[in-house]
């Protein structure tokens, strides 16, 4: 059993992720979800392509009282797990709890050394584990890269305004992006979050493509150049901002992203954009407009009044 470890709200998205990259129904539970597979290579691919993903793990022990964490991971059969000889670790992320990483990983790794006799390497361990507590509920497995997955590596170049990858993701699905979408825009493009997502997800091009070597598999012979397809697309994917600066930014990040020749940049005012696009050419429009903060309340009605005209 697979758990992936996600963000309290959209376990609806990821679950419909898995089922879209691998054919397999999820179960959604908090921040998390959970999925069968006898096959690695659907664990591998998952986690390879997903955009919703922070950790996929292989699930070992969950349950609801953070206190029994380490009498349950008593009970797990660590020898199916780890061989003899290997070096283990024990990583946490904790969110909606006072509980503090200093305290847990050293406690978890304490337990595990009572039931097997293999040495702890803090550094390079062959084995991760990983503890993952949201409040009271607690979910413990084998991470298995190693990495945030969430974190992504084209977001060298950043702007006010902007989103994660991640969240820019979730939106574009939230506003029903598909395959067969004809075309897509996205007005405020800040760092270009929003059209570089949805570059890579109809690519079918993962957001871990250039950082394959720094994913160290906990299996030790998957192949990930093997889901490194890249799929033809048809719809229109176009991305504008007033600014000449927050333009350029998007442009670096999307080639880094290796999605730029996918992507229309333009330059456009936000009372201009009627004058670029026919009407009923769009699909979708996903964006991120600007927030209160860094302008004046006036001006914001003023430009939230033209983007929904």
């Amino acid at each position: 059993q697979l758990a992936v470890i996600t963000y309290k709200g959209i376990e609806d998205i990821t679950a419909n992720e898995v089922k879209e990259i691998i054919g397999i129904r999820a179960e959604c539970s908090d921040s998390c979800v959970l999925f069968n597979t006898d096959k690695k290579e659907d664990a591998v691919k998952f986690g390879y392509l997903s955009q919703t993903a922070r950790k996929v793990m292989v699930f070992l022990a969950e349950g609801n009282d953070v206190n029994k964490i380490n009498n349950e991971i008593k009970k797990i059969d660590f020898s199916k797990w780890i061989k003899k000889g290997k070096t283990f670790s024990v990583r946490s992320s904790i969110e909606f709890s006072e509980l503090h990483s200093k305290n847990i990983e050293p406690a978890i790794g304490e337990a595990i050394l009572d039931v097997i006799s293999n040495k702890v390497n803090l550094t390079s361990p062959d084995v991760l584990f990983h503890v993952f507590i949201t409040g009271n509920k607690w979910y413990f497995g084998i991470d298995l890269f190693n990495l945030d997955l969430s974190k992504r590596d084209y977001k060298i170049f950043t702007a006010p305004n902007d989103i994660k990858g991640q969240i820019a993701y979730v939106a574009l699905k939230v506003a029903g992006l598909t395959k067969d979408i004809p075309s897509l825009l996205d007005p405020f493009c800040s760092s270009g979050s929003i059209a570089i997502e949805a570059a890579l997800y109809l690519t079918g091009m993962s957001v871990n493509h250039y950082r394959k070597n720094k994913l160290k598999c906990y299996f030790d012979d998957a192949d990930l150049s093997q889901f490194d397809t890249k799929r033809d697309f048809s719809c229109k994917i176009n991305t504008s901002d007033p600014s000449f600066k927050h333009l350029g930014i998007a442009k670096k990040n999307a080639k880094i992203a290796g999605v730029e020749k996918s992507i229309n940049f333009s330059r456009t005012q936000i009372d201009w954009l009627e004058t670029k696009f026919d009407e009923n050419s769009l699909g979708l429009i996903v964006t991120c407009p600007p927030r209160l903060s860094k302008w004046g309340q006036d001006e914001i009605k003023l430009l939230y009044k033209e983007l929904f005209y």
